[in-house]
Order: structure tokens, then sequence, then C-alpha cells
């Protein structure tokens, strides 16, 4: 109900300072009890980019795929999953996933980078 919502906002909020302070490990937890609260993209969202920054890549993967699963149409899913893919060396997973973001959301200060990715990096 509105209290596990709450709760769930509060823990969101909880695993993103802990995030921007480096305690990534921290950060996972918080996500972790937010989405065992709320299930949403943003959560899934947030709990990928920790654990992927700390080197938990396979686990970060699966968390895009709950994301993309609870909201297919949440463009920063689309937007670290090309990160990750990018970084991992595969190209053409990362074209897919940077291509969709764009779809998605094709203004803002994100997807001119990601057209810049696109061009310089990916072609």
């Amino acid at each position: 109900g509105a209290a596990a919502g709450g709760e769930a906002a509060r823990l969101l909020e909880s695993a993103g300072r802990r995030y921007d302070r480096g305690d990534f490990a921290g950060a996972v937890a918080d996500y972790r009890r937010s989405l065992a609260l709320r299930p949403g993209a943003p959560g899934y969202v947030g709990l990928a980019r920790a654990l992927y920054d700390a080197n938990q890549s396979a686990e970060a993967l699966g968390a895009l795929d709950a994301a993309r699963r609870a909201d297919p149409g949440y463009p920063p899913t689309y937007l670290l999953l090309g990160e990750i893919r990018q970084a991992g060396g595969e190209a053409g997973p990362a074209r897919t996933a940077y291509r969709r973001f764009l779809a998605l959301q094709p203004a803002g200060t994100e997807a001119a980078a990601v057209r810049e990715i696109l061009a310089k990096q990916l072609p």
C-alpha cells in the first residue's frame, strides 16, 4: 500500500545517496530492499548501475533485463545497456541499445552524447 510505496521511495533516495558516495554495496542493498517493496524500472536501472560499478557485470545485465520487463519504454535502461555492452567490446549489442534509447528519448544532452558515440566510436 501507501506505506510500502513511501518506504520504497525512501530506500531509492538512500540508494542514490550511497551510490553518489561510492558505497556501491550499500546502494545495491537499498535498491534490492526498495525493489522488494515496489518493483520498477528506475530501481532496477539504479541497481544495475551500482552492480556494474561494483564489477558485477553479469548481475547488472540481469537487473537491466528486469527493468525491460517492468517498463520496456524506460530510456535509461537502454542507455546503461549500451554503456555496458560498449565497455565489454560488444559493438553490435551496444549500437542496438543506443538506437533504442534514441528512439525513446531523441532530445537532450544524453541523446546528443549517444549520437556522438554512434558516429565516432560505433560507426
